[in-house]
């Protein structure tokens, strides 16, 4: 029997120890992996940690931001309450005339918020309102609600751009009546290089500019903008407010202005068709009476009826008088200006006899219509011996049929245009028609025993029969006329009443003797009658008001506040490109000027002037001077502006009203009280649990649109700014 022991049956002591160790390693290194995996996972956690806290920090400072966007925004309203424009020049020491900035007593400065790409974003012309502004902004500390604590600050700059133009809008149009400004002569602006034609073709490449560094890239411009703008923002120009003290608050009570060429759009010969037509009288009469009325100004009915004559595109006077012909309602026609009788000189040439002729001159101030022969205008002069029934006199009727036949007549009146040889017309009477009273044997002269009625009337053929547009002297009976005279009219305008009437010289052919169409600030002549629509507000003051000779609404003075309350428009639009009559930047006023002239034309004779440079010059120092505005009634509040506009047209220009308002007529379509254009820049800090330490922070640069009438307002755009 074998008693071997085997030694494989069993593991020996060292090996049992080597896989010991084996195991001991193992265990060891996934200890480590673990430690290495389990270190690798806090330090990623706290990397992600730290990568959320800085988000969110980053994420409240954008927040922060946008809050110093609003925080700014109130400021503007705090402000600008009860303004229509901003204006920050006497407030503390952090605003300046065209820029505010983030201001608090004791603050800690911050007065880096226009380094680095900011600057960029801020027009030349404001840049030393803007850089004063900024270099006295002050952080605003931003609390926790819970603890009490200063979990932040903001800082803001607000940059009012509202006075500049918008480079997306303005100018690429021919120049018309500048009604728009599209019709702008960009070339006097210092920021065109190459002439505002190569701006023009620049911008057409482009598409529209959202920063000025997009529009610092048109190749035109000579530098960085000054005096350009990428926006411009009217909520709505033909809406205005009747408080000043609410301005600038949701509580501003607003209403629409009121359409003044309503009778524009109706074109019937029959005299008496708006007064008889209740919708016409409800919809367009009484609201523009209404609206005269309230803006202060006198005979506010026959305000309203001259405008409405002064757009329809008819020639018949149309009034609520049953004889509007008479009334005064003023059309374009042929005017009664001198009416005389006078004896008839043997063979043409010798002594006066007792027969009498009557002569008649017409006169046509108006201008740019004229009169031709398809007018169908005829004179129609009627005599009787007796006196004739007042119904007579101020019935549309022929009024020849109530007349001695042999002594009146008809005759037409063919062309008549101002400014020619054809402006006054003399009608006399024909040899057939000439008066006499006779014993039998002898002509017997005119006397107080023997007097004639005299009635002289202008009349149009029209399709519903001969209506009369103008009558002379009286409206309850004829003129009585016991002695040969000349009677003379100082503005035939009024030649309805017989008060206006004098006994002058004759001056057949030509201005009467009793005439001074600028007699105490008259308006002179020529006399505008668009008949048609207007085109701007400011032509109400070629509009007749007061029963006084040559006197127009004074829309430089007490008439402004219609321009307020009366709109061209036909219906609320909003618009863009408006410029700020209120801007402190003189180029951008000079701009509204440049390559303008004021003038009219008929189809024989022209007049138009262009702008005096240094009266120009002067307008733009008095607007300046004396803004900003409220609006049009505050603009003309005083007699400064207005002398300032009078002067800016060429000293050789007739001192009549025409080309004394027709610089505010070309441009009072295109200027706005309303609109406010800010550039924010904000800047915000997140701030550590020390209230010092700063965790994160953002910067950016915001346009913002504000109502100035309701306190409204919009961010246009907003923009990251890139670096610290």
């Amino acid at each position: 029997m074998d008693t071997r022991q085997d030694n494989n049956s069993a593991p020996s002591a060292e090996h049992r120890s080597r896989r010991g160790a084996v195991t001991l390693i193992i265990v060891v290194g996934l200890l480590c992996a673990v430690a290495v995996m389990a270190v690798s996972f806090a330090r990623a956690a706290m990397m992600s940690r730290l990568c959320a806290r800085s988000f969110a920090n980053h994420v409240a400072a954008e927040e922060l931001c946008r809050a110093a966007v609003s925080r700014a925004m109130e400021s503007v309203r705090e402000t600008c309450a009860g303004y229509a424009y901003p204006c920050w020049i006497s407030e503390p020491p952090a605003f300046r005339q065209d820029a505010l900035s983030s201001w608090t007593p004791g603050g800690e400065p911050a007065d880096s918020l226009l380094r680095g790409e900011a600057a960029d974003h801020v027009p030349r012309a404001l840049w030393s309102d803007a850089s004063a502004a900024a270099s006295n902004a002050v952080w605003i500390p931003v609390l926790s609600n819970a603890q009490g604590r200063v979990t932040g600050r903001i800082a803001f700059l607000v940059i009012n751009c509202s006075g500049l133009l918008d480079a997306n809008t303005v100018g690429g149009q021919p120049q018309g009546p500048r009604v728009d400004p599209s019709e702008l002569d960009l070339s006097s602006l210092p920021d065109m290089a190459g002439g505002s034609n190569d701006f023009l073709y620049c911008r057409e490449q482009d598409g529209r500019y959202e920063t000025l560094p997009d529009l610092a890239a048109n190749g035109a411009l000579c530098g960085p903008p000054s005096n350009l703008f990428v926006y411009s923002f009217d909520p709505n120009p033909d809406a205005f407010f009747t408080e000043t003290n609410s301005l600038g608050s949701p509580f501003c009570r607003l209403e629409n202005k009121i359409p003044l060429n309503c009778a524009a759009l109706v074109d019937s010969p029959v005299f008496d068709v708006y007064s008889a037509n209740s919708n016409f009288m409800r919809a367009c009469y009484s609201p523009l009476a209404s609206a005269i009325s309230n803006a202060g100004i006198p005979n506010a009915d026959a305000v309203a009826w001259n405008i409405i004559n002064y757009t329809d595109p008819n020639r018949i006077p149309q009034s609520d008088d049953p004889s509007p012909w008479i009334a005064g309602p003023v059309e374009d026609v042929p005017l009664i200006n001198e009416i005389i009788v006078r004896p008839v000189a043997t063979n043409g040439a010798g002594p006066a006899t007792n027969e009498y002729e009557v002569v008649v001159e017409l006169w046509y101030p108006f201008v740019p219509r004229e009169v031709s022969p398809e007018d169908e205008f005829e004179i129609q002069v009627a005599v009787s011996e007796n006196p004739v029934p007042s119904e007579i006199c101020s019935s549309s009727n022929d009024i020849l049929r109530a007349a001695s036949s042999n002594w009146s007549f008809r005759l037409p009146v063919s062309s008549m245009i101002y400014g020619t040889a054809t402006e006054f017309l003399c009608f006399t009477s024909p040899p057939s028609a000439r008066i006499s009273f006779t014993d039998g044997t002898n002509l017997l002269p005119l006397s107080e025993t023997r007097p004639i009625w005299l009635m002289v009337r202008v009349a149009q053929n029209t399709p519903q029969g001969v209506m009369p547009v103008d009558q002379a002297m009286s409206a309850t009976n004829f003129f009585r006329v016991t002695a040969p005279a000349a009677w003379s009219v100082n503005d035939p305008r009024l030649n309805g009443s017989e008060e206006f009437w004098t006994i002058q010289p004759e001056t057949p052919g030509g201005i009467n003797a009793g005439c001074d169409p600028l007699a105490h600030g008259g308006e002179g002549v020529p006399v505008f009658h668009r008949d048609g629509a207007m085109l701007s507000a400011a032509e109400v003051g070629r509009i007749r008001s007061l029963r006084q000779p040559w006197r127009n609404l004074d829309i430089m003075g007490g008439a402004a506040p219609l321009l307020d309350r009366l709109t061209a428009r036909p219906a609320p639009v909003s618009a863009k490109g408006r410029i700020a009559v209120s801007s402190a930047q003189p180029e951008v006023l000079k701009c509204l000027f440049h390559g303008l002239s004021v003038g009219w034309s008929n189809s024989v004779v022209s007049e138009s002037y262009g702008l005096d440079p240094s009266g120009v010059n002067n307008l733009v120092s008095t607007l300046i001077e004396n803004g900003p505005y409220q609006n049009f009634a505050d603009m003309f509040s005083t007699n400064t502006v207005a002398q300032a506009f009078a002067g800016a047209v060429d000293p050789a220009a007739p001192p009549c009203d025409f080309f004394r308002e027709g610089a505010l007529c070309a441009i009072a379509e295109m200027l706005t009280f309303r609109q406010n254009l800010l550039t924010v820049i904000a800047a915000a800090q997140v701030l550590g649990s020390d209230g010092k330490t700063v965790l994160a922070e953002r910067r950016s640069v915001s346009i913002v649109a504000r109502d100035s009438y309701t306190g409204a307002w919009f961010v246009r755009n907003q923009k990251w700014l890139s670096g610290l």
